[in-house]
């Protein structure tokens, strides 16, 4: 959680940006040279909804300064632009979720240029089909939570090619799909809020 590191001291630009996200409500976790490698930034987290966090693009660039960054949680905020081009930059970062943000098809496409991502958590985003093309590409992927979202069965096609990707979350699927869905998965899938009735199951 946010606090001081008893290893030494990060760099003055990483520190600068930390103190931002931390006004913002952002908590961390540091590594043993005091990098931060966790970074949270939930609007009132398991609570009522009150309105999203803004980030202007300045705060988002500066993301790029936290070089050890491993795991990123950026939920009900609006980032500027739906920009997501700063994520692509962390190359040592392995768990993303930005559920219920506006990051778009094409924050997608920049999120899957981080080939050894390997946990995205998409949840209550404006994303169709498409971005399950650019999610593809994460042959490293593990994990993809989807609920929530435009997905349909042909976007989840698309990821039969990602062996490594053991579960899956979705919704928004029915009887006739399941049969499908079945034949694409080689690996568990966790249903939640599906339209799936008794005779499909």
């Amino acid at each position: 959680t946010w606090g001081q590191s008893n290893g030494p001291r990060a760099d003055d630009k990483q520190e600068k940006t930390v103190a931002i996200l931390a006004r913002l409500g952002a908590e961390v976790e540091r590594n043993d040279v005091g990098d931060v490698e966790v970074l949270s930034l939930e609007k009132n987290p398991g609570g009522p909804f009150a309105g999203p966090i803004k980030l202007p693009r300045p705060v988002m660039e500066d993301l790029r300064s936290l070089h050890g960054l491993r795991t990123l949680k950026i939920r009900n905020a609006q980032i500027a632009g739906g920009d997501a081009r700063a994520f692509s930059k962390l190359q040592e970062l392995v768990d993303v979720d930005v559920g219920n943000t506006n990051i778009s098809n094409e924050g997608v496409a920049e999120i899957s240029k981080m080939h050894w991502l390997r946990r995205l958590t998409l949840d209550s985003l404006e994303i169709t089909d498409d971005a399950m093309k650019h999610v593809a590409r994460l042959k490293n992927l593990e994990f993809l939570d989807v609920r929530g979202t435009h997905v349909t069965m042909e976007g989840l096609k698309h990821l039969a090619r990602l062996k490594k990707l053991k579960t899956r979350k979705f919704n928004n699927f029915t009887d006739d799909q399941l049969q499908h869905l079945c034949e694409l998965a080689e690996s568990p899938w966790f249903l939640k809020a599906t339209d799936f009735t008794n005779s499909g199951l």
